[in-house]
């Protein structure tokens, strides 16, 4: 049987930085609501995934954010340690 690890581990998504490499530079303007429209995301999955507050990850709205940044899933979110 495996041992749990006492280590603490979170995900944490890099949309941010993402979105400024695909060029949206000014992320005021290149907001919640233009990345849900451009991708086809949920607004809702984009905004708490902005701030970092999303607990569940519908996989047809990461499927849509991954299309549209032409990244992996393991590039959009990270396993880090706390």
């Amino acid at each position: 049987m495996r041992q749990y690890n006492a280590v603490m581990k979170h995900v944490r998504n890099t949309l941010k930085q993402l979105a400024l490499e695909r060029g949206a530079a000014d992320l005021c303007y290149y907001g919640v609501r233009q990345i849900a429209r451009e991708s086809g995301a949920s607004r809702t999955v984009v905004d708490r995934l902005m701030r970092n507050e999303l607990r569940r990850l519908p996989m047809e709205d990461l499927a849509r954010l991954c299309v549209w940044l032409d990244c992996e899933p393991g590039d959009l979110l990270k396993l880090e340690e706390e």
